[in-house]
């Protein structure tokens, strides 16, 4: 075989070898937030599409705080719009974190650039969880011009309070139906059962968590 050809064929190989590698993929993602008092997040990022994005908006010195789902497609993903109790935002600095979670929790369509185990994501977004699986979190912040509102940061701490006890209610009651089927009260007579789910619903409520630093 001519030496020129022999050249030609390890070179092919070679390059096939080379386009067949992963290539490390340096992340990067900024969002900017639409200037108006019920905010939507913009973001664009080398992130491929379809992956999933958790944005998480948080109120400085607040209670206030609301997650929004995203999905990037065309290196877009938007979030929003951002409301409080239906309406516009109360003024001050909102701190916003989009994070992608590790390769596992994402969509298929997603490994050719950043790994199965999300090993070829890298750069300063990257960020570990405890047994090693790298994910992407970006922080940054927006504000919400005017002067602060005390009503309406009593109405967040209010909602807070409500939305935490009705769902430690229903845990209760489901721990309760839980505990009825375990022990069969059904069998019992109406009145007994009534008066133990009741007793039990009550002790259950009486261990509610402190709400204090729940959110």
């Amino acid at each position: 075989m001519p030496m020129a050809r022999v050249l030609i064929i390890l070179m092919g190989l070679a390059f096939a070898g080379f386009a067949g590698q992963s290539q490390a993929l340096d992340v990067w993602l900024q969002t900017v937030a639409s200037n108006d008092p019920s905010p939507t997040i913009h973001g664009t990022t080398n992130l491929p599409d379809s992956t999933k994005l958790l944005v998480k908006i948080t109120r400085y010195n607040s209670v206030f705080s609301q997650n929004h789902a995203a999905s990037v497609q065309g290196g877009q993903f938007t979030a929003g719009p951002v409301t409080e109790l239906d309406g516009p935002l109360t003024p001050g600095r909102y701190f916003v974190t989009v994070s992608a979670p590790p390769a596992r929790q994402q969509s298929p369509d997603t490994y050719d650039a950043t790994g199965r185990t999300g090993d070829e994501l890298q750069g300063m977004l990257v960020e570990r969880t405890p047994d090693g699986r790298k994910y992407v979190e970006y922080k940054t912040y927006f504000t919400i011009a005017g002067p602060p509102s005390a009503t309406a940061e009593k109405a967040a701490v209010s909602r807070r309070d409500h939305e935490q006890q009705a769902s430690w209610g229903e845990t209760c009651r489901l721990t309760c139906l839980q505990e009825a089927r375990d022990k069969e009260w059904s069998q019992k007579t109406e009145r007994l059962y009534a008066s133990k789910m009741g007793r039990c619903q009550k002790h259950c409520v009486r261990r509610q968590p402190e709400l204090k630093g729940v959110w």
